[in-house]
């Protein structure tokens, strides 16, 4: 551990995570590394405003926990299609007037709704097994209130029948914004975003 230097350091805290085998949490130092805190079970988490935990626990469960682990909220993405992974972050909803909750996670996809998004059927032997991100908020119920699916924003000039088509005369240029489901070698795990943000 490097030596704190009050001179040189900011003062404050920070939030250690372990993902040591028996050992998974989030730790709490002070700017003499001395542990202020600790909670057990956090995969990842961010420390709020109001001294309360929050982040995930496991591979599809989100919590929020007072300073002595008690939960406060939780809400676990039990759909078999979608798999949370990365990074979620708490927001304010105006529309809702309360938080919120937005994370990441891969939508299972079929080969046969890979197809009829128009990517090329000569591109790989199977589509099977491929995962779309989509970014899913909840509300306080665990509800989800809105989704970002990226098979929704795709576009490609390979198959005319498919909904996501440029149209006779277009080009893939006109549609910026868009993703071309041809683009470049698919990948069965097409994009797998890291970081999520929220700019209101």
């Amino acid at each position: 551990m490097i030596p704190w230097d009050p001179q040189k350091a900011d003062p404050g805290y920070a939030c250690i995570r372990t993902r040591l085998p028996g050992v998974t949490g989030v730790y709490l130092i002070d700017m003499a590394g001395q542990v202020v805190n600790y909670w057990p079970g956090f995969t990842d988490a961010y420390l709020l405003e109001d001294g309360t935990m929050f982040g995930a626990r496991g591979p599809s469960t989100f919590s929020q926990v007072d300073w002595k682990g008690n939960v406060l909220w939780e809400h676990t993405d039990s759909r078999e299609t979608h798999h949370p992974h990365h990074d979620f972050l708490r927001i304010y909803n105006p529309e809702l007037e309360d938080y919120t909750v937005l994370y990441i996670a891969n939508e299972d996809l079929t080969h046969d709704e890979v197809i009829a998004l128009g990517a090329d059927p000569d591109a790989v032997d199977r589509y099977e097994g491929t995962q779309m991100d989509v970014v899913v908020e909840v509300d306080r119920n665990g509800e989800v209130v809105w989704e970002y699916r990226f098979r929704d924003h795709l576009v490609q000039d390979r198959t005319p029948s498919a909904s996501n088509h440029v149209g006779e005369g277009r080009s893939l240029a006109d549609f910026p914004g868009r993703l071309d489901v041809n683009f470049g070698v698919f990948s069965r795990d097409y994009l797998h975003l890291n970081a999520i943000d929220y700019n209101p």
